[in-house]
């Protein structure tokens, strides 16, 4: 082999290429190092994410297709130009970079399925780099200690490559100047067959299967493959502003307000944590009478989409259907008027804001490209007028809670407010930083309210606070929300407050689907066509609630013995039951001779409230 610094023209023949002494035993270290990294991506895909032989294969074309595409690319560039070398050092950049950016895909995927039960970090980086820069925020990761981590890591890579990045490109020379026989007396350049794979490459790409490209390592990667709604819902065709055709009188018309706080979880509230400090504004309305507290709400999936969907439409995974009628559809046949003031952006985000009502006087939602700000909604909130407050549906939707919001100075990290028996497994600085943030909703709540009184609209008014979702805190070394409904995920506030001084009785269960029904039944008015849920000012005893994600179907049923919660795997048909306390997840029941009697119950119970269940969960 030459030396750097020979002449361009001196190309030695790929069959006779060798690279002698360590640097030859350094050149195997190299492809043993990239074969583990890849053969480990593969087997942890076939584990956790039904890979198939097929998408194996494509994935393997992938990696080849990038390898050939940076030798090329080295092979046509000049070795040296105006005495400085140009093919090593580029070689070294390439092969460093494209390592560098498997080795973080593949830390993020691990990180991702390990701490969040989904998969899709490198859709979510692009989609919302801001969530994850907080996301890292929040366990005390800051932004400029994750952009120096980064560029270390593309640095070691890179470094991994120097000290053999000439022999790297004279090897891409070698190959794209070797001549393959075809014939006795014909040779066709190598360049041919890497063009016909690239193009073959190309062909699988628009012909292969999309359900075996979704399984594929890099594609999964770039695919939101948590769903946040069923398909259904979520394809299903957009409504448009139409008035109701009738409006129908009713008896006695209040102000009816919905306000959800996005990812707030009940555990850290001190309205039902008496040991701490996180809701002093709420607890001051619960000492004084006027706030109902249900003792142990849940939500009904762990995803913004679906749980805002429940809340409106009282209905939940299994049975949304398609455009499903919400609260302010109902209500505009009785003569209401919808407001909608939102945080966040929910046009864009699943287009949600096309499912929410189809008549509405205000409509209101953040810009994609700003930071959630309740500030925002307490702004528009200021500004709006309500012509006749009797009439009058206001949907709020606060996102001081949720990662990745703005939070004002005073409610930043503290000391974290630990409590509970499960303490123990949540991490201290995720909690630190959550607390703050309930902090600053519960005075969000305090400056609502103050406006709703200064508008004339907390008269009379019924007043529902409550979550999407809820929020993991670490436990089992869990974070964030979305994926499989685990207790943590599901565990949100429902607070009633109604100065009409109507009673509310405890329940049991109490589900997302319950507060469309208690909304008109405050009115006198008849629930939506399709409705599941129970108003809250029933005494009916409620058996079970439903439970759905993409991934699973289920049910939390009230039965001797329990509460229990009841899932099935929609793919596997794997059915799990566990006995469940609060956020505590308990053990796995075997199912076999202890679940005789319990497992026949159960499935009855999710039949009846998450409908029929087509495909292995159909019992």
């Amino acid at each position: 082999m030459q030396r750097a610094g020979s002449t361009e023209d001196a190309v030695t023949p790929w069959p006779a290429f060798r690279v002698a002494g360590w640097r030859g035993f350094y050149l195997l270290f190299l492809v043993a190092l990239l074969l583990v990294q890849n053969v480990g991506r593969m087997v942890i895909f076939f584990a956790f994410f039904r890979e198939t032989r097929f998408s194996a294969f494509l994935h393997g074309m992938i990696l080849a297709a990038i390898l050939l595409g940076i030798a090329a690319i080295v092979a046509c560039l000049p070795v040296r130009r105006h005495g400085r070398a140009i093919a090593a050092p580029a070689a070294a950049l390439l092969l460093g970079t494209a390592h560098a950016v498997s080795t973080v895909f593949d830390a993020s995927q691990y990180a991702m399925h390990h701490y969040a039960a989904m998969h899709a970090p490198v859709w979510l980086a692009i989609t919302d780099p801001g969530l994850v820069l907080a996301l890292l925020g929040s366990i005390d990761v800051g932004r400029w200690t994750g952009f120096a981590t980064l560029a270390a890591l593309l640095a070691l890579h890179i470094a991994l490559y120097v000290p053999v990045a000439p022999h790297l490109a004279a090897m891409a020379r070698a190959l794209f100047a070797a001549s393959i026989p075809i014939a006795p007396r014909r040779r066709i350049s190598a360049m041919w067959p890497v063009t016909l794979y690239l193009i073959l490459l190309l062909l699988l790409m628009r012909f292969a299967p999309g359900s075996q490209w979704r399984l594929e390592p890099f594609h999964a990667g770039l695919t939101p493959a948590f769903q946040m709604a069923p398909s259904e819902l979520r394809y299903s065709r957009p409504k448009r502003d139409a008035a109701p055709a009738r409006i129908m009188p009713l008896a006695h018309p209040r102000p009816l307000i919905l306000i959800v706080v996005d990812a707030l979880r009940r555990e850290r509230m001190g309205v039902y944590d008496p040991t701490l400090d996180t809701t002093p504004f709420l607890r001051e309305l619960k000492r004084r009478g006027t706030l109902h507290i249900l003792p142990a709400p849940y939500a009904t999936c762990t995803f913004s989409a679906c749980g805002i969907m429940s809340v409106l439409t009282s209905r939940s995974w299994d049975n949304f259907g398609k455009s499903p009628e919400t609260v302010p559809d109902v209500l505009s046949g009785y003569g209401y008027r919808n407001y909608l003031i939102l945080g966040g952006n929910h046009s864009s985000f699943a287009m949600l804001m096309s499912y929410y009502a189809q008549h509405t006087s205000l409509s209101r939602d953040q810009p994609t490209t700003s930071q959630p700000d309740d500030r925002f909604v307490l702004g528009v909130l200021r500004d709006t007028t309500f012509p006749d407050p009797r009439h009058s549906f206001l949907y709020l939707h606060l996102m001081s809670a949720h990662m990745g919001a703005f939070v004002e100075p005073p409610f930043r990290p503290g000391a974290p407010l630990q409590s509970g028996p499960a303490a123990a497994t949540r991490d201290p600085a995720f909690v630190r930083q959550y607390d703050g943030r309930v902090r600053q909703s519960d005075d969000m709540l305090r400056r609502v309210f103050a406006l709703l009184d200064s508008k004339g609209l907390l008269k009379n008014a019924l007043v529902v606070i409550t979550a999407d979702h809820g929020e993991r805190l670490g436990e089992q070394g869990r974070y964030y929300h979305g994926g499989p409904p685990d207790q943590s995920a599901i565990s949100i506030p429902i607070l009633v407050y109604d100065a009409s001084g109507a009673a509310y009785p405890d329940h049991k269960l109490v589900s997302q689907i319950d507060i469309a029904p208690t909304f008109l039944r405050a009115v006198g008015g008849a629930p939506g066509i399709g409705w599941r849920g129970h108003a809250l000012q029933d005494q009916a005893r409620v058996d079970a609630i439903p439970l759905g994600t993409v991934e699973t179907t289920g049910i939390i049923a009230a039965l001797p013995g329990g509460p229990y919660k009841y899932l099935c795997g929609r793919e596997t048909g794997r059915e799990d039951i566990r006995r469940i306390d609060g956020t505590a997840e308990g053990s796995s029941i075997a199912i076999g001779l202890a679940t005789t009697g319990l497992l026949p119950r159960l499935r009855a119970l999710h039949r009846a409230v998450a409908g029929p269940i087509n495909g292995k969960c159909h019992h």
